[in-house]
């Protein structure tokens, strides 16, 4: 079976794009994330670094999951609970971005 497309429809999309529903865009990959970083260093596992920062464990794993920006704040008490170095955070930085 042959599929064609009508040039109209072509030239329509080049003049309005549109998100096709479903359709996976290729946004870069993020290359880590923080939270999970840091918890890997320590070996703890989800619920031992929601009691470490005095969060929920859900808090946790979605930080983990959807996080990409982050508040100043977190990053020292990150970096604190780390303990590492601040040579040794910025070079996970530097990984990690």
């Amino acid at each position: 079976m042959r599929h064609t497309v009508d040039l109209d429809v072509i030239e329509r999309s080049e003049k309005e794009p549109t998100i096709i529903e479903g359709y996976r865009h290729n946004l870069p990959i993020k290359r880590g994330n923080l939270y999970r970083s840091i918890r890997h260093k320590l070996g703890l596992s989800r619920t031992a670094m929601a009691a470490l920062l005095g969060i929920k464990s859900d808090s946790v794993r979605y930080r983990e999951r959807m996080k990409q920006l982050y508040h100043p704040a977190e990053v020292v008490v990150l970096w604190k609970v780390s303990g590492m170095t601040p040579e040794q955070f910025m070079e996970l930085m530097r990984d990690i971005a």
